[in-house]
């Protein structure tokens, strides 16, 4: 399966969104583990599991880089 156009987003339930910055800081912060997903040649995602680090002044929302 291939994919073409805009890319797809993903289904956020309103329970589910967060708007808060410094929350969501507070949230990496606790559990600097993430995914990282990337479409795959065939369509099919790509996930790799990697550690963060939170730049909190970098930029308007801070910035994440990895470890």
């Amino acid at each position: 399966m291939t994919t073409t156009g805009a890319p797809r987003s993903i289904y956020l339930p309103r329970a589910f969104e967060a708007h808060d910055l410094a929350e969501l800081h507070d949230l990496i912060d606790a559990h600097s583990f993430g995914m990282l997903i990337a479409p795959g040649e065939d369509g099919v995602p790509m996930i790799a599991h990697l550690p963060f680090l939170l730049e909190r002044d970098s930029g308007p929302h801070g910035s994440t880089s990895m470890q």
